[in-house]
């Protein structure tokens, strides 16, 4: 089933949120499906931010999530460009960890460092799916596919994360720019990204 386009989704709660990080690489994976070659050197909404860096960073981000569920101590042995000459692979290997190193049955019920500090699991995961919805949403608006992106995610998901306070205490430069105003008829994808502060 391509859950890209199924609009079905609840409430992200503690029971819900692996589920809803799944959904999210299934998003992204299907961004990076549609790259095609001439497409890594376009721009992003991330400042500064080619395709390339991007999805360099979100493989990047993955493997870091594994090596914390995996009690993998101190910088994880990766070359400087994870992507190396397959992209597409790179990215689809990162991502069945990740999905592997979420669905462990302990995932939720223990302590995570995370770039944010050390959080309960439930947080960890929701601040996880953040980074994977952002960027997978990043990556569709950057190759000119706005409808890869998942509006019923990316609104279950800035309810959550205002539920759960909200991201002014890390509006900092290299964590979030303050939010930016947006209409109110925009589409969800785009008021979730003007929350973490791209200028949509």
């Amino acid at each position: 089933m391509n859950r890209v386009q199924d609009p079905a989704i609840g409430r992200i709660e503690t029971e819900t949120v692996v589920a809803a990080i799944d959904r999210a690489l299934d998003t992204a994976g299907a961004a990076v499906a549609a790259l095609e070659p001439g497409s890594l050197g376009a721009a992003t909404l991330c400042a500064e931010w080619d395709v390339h860096t991007l999805l360099d960073h979100l493989v990047t981000v993955m493997y870091g999530s594994v090596a914390a569920l995996s009690d993998i101590t101190g910088d994880a042995e990766l070359p400087e460009d994870v992507l190396g000459s397959d992209p597409h692979g790179a990215f689809a290997t990162a991502a069945e960890l990740d999905r592997a190193a979420w669905s462990r049955p302990d995932a939720l019920e223990r302590a995570v460092p995370t770039p944010l500090g050390e959080l309960p699991g439930p947080s960890a995961a929701l601040a996880h799916l953040l980074e994977l919805t952002v960027h997978g949403t990043d990556l569709a608006l950057a190759i000119g596919r706005p409808d890869l992106a998942d509006d019923a995610l990316c609104a279950a998901l800035l309810e959550a994360v205002v539920g759960a306070g909200g991201l002014d205490p890390y509006r900092q430069p290299g964590w979030f720019d303050p939010a930016v105003p947006v209409a109110d008829d925009a589409p969800d994808h785009l008021r979730l990204l003007a929350y973490t502060g791209r200028r949509v």
